[in-house]
């Protein structure tokens, strides 16, 4: 008998919280601002590929976009940016030295490989079992929460080429289905 999928793997509020206290308090500037783009949910490959000019960044409001070899499919999209990630990046780029890409390595620019051991650092440190795609899950499933499920907004904010690929993220995870089910008992 198959099983009905249930929602995509996104963290949830303990691990969100002990991972971003984890870059809070051990990771730079750069790090804080990774973490904030992977959670405005850009995939890691276009976080990677980011030039300065694809920036629209201001305190009160902002964008990035999305564009080129690094994007799925090759589609263009501008994504906008919250509060906490125009913050991490203005900090960020207050410090970063020049270059076309916003975000560098150790030994030059930052790969999509770099940046999941980054990842994985700051996973090992809190015990926390995520990927940089699971930051895409978690922005998915909030934004839904806060917007009475706009799966056409979601869809679009995901760079999603048809909203029946962002329902999936309108499934319940199990621990969701447990709760409603209790709220039902008689």
């Amino acid at each position: 008998m198959a099983s009905t999928p249930l929602a995509p793997k996104s963290l949830d509020d303990d691990e969100l919280r002990r991972l971003l206290k984890a870059v809070e308090n051990g990771g730079s500037k750069r790090d804080q601002a990774i973490f904030a783009l992977l959670l405005t949910g850009l995939r890691a490959s276009e976080v990677v590929g980011l030039r300065v000019s694809d920036l629209r960044v201001y305190p009160s409001k902002g964008s990035v976009i999305i564009q080129g070899e690094h994007v799925k499919g090759s589609k263009y999209r501008e994504v906008p940016l919250g509060a906490e990630a125009r913050r991490a990046l203005l900090a960020y780029l207050s410090f970063k030295r020049p270059t076309s890409l916003v975000f560098d390595g150790k030994r030059g620019l930052l790969c999509p490989n770099g940046l999941y051991k980054l990842f994985v650092k700051y996973c090992a440190l809190t015990g926390v079992k995520a990927s940089p795609h699971s930051c895409r899950h978690t922005f998915a499933k909030r934004y839904l929460a806060v917007t009475q499920n706009d799966l056409v907004g979601l869809s679009q904010a995901l760079g999603h080429s048809s909203v029946s690929v962002s329902a999936r993220y309108a499934r319940r995870s199990l621990a969701d289905l447990q709760v409603g089910v209790e709220r039902c008992e008689f």
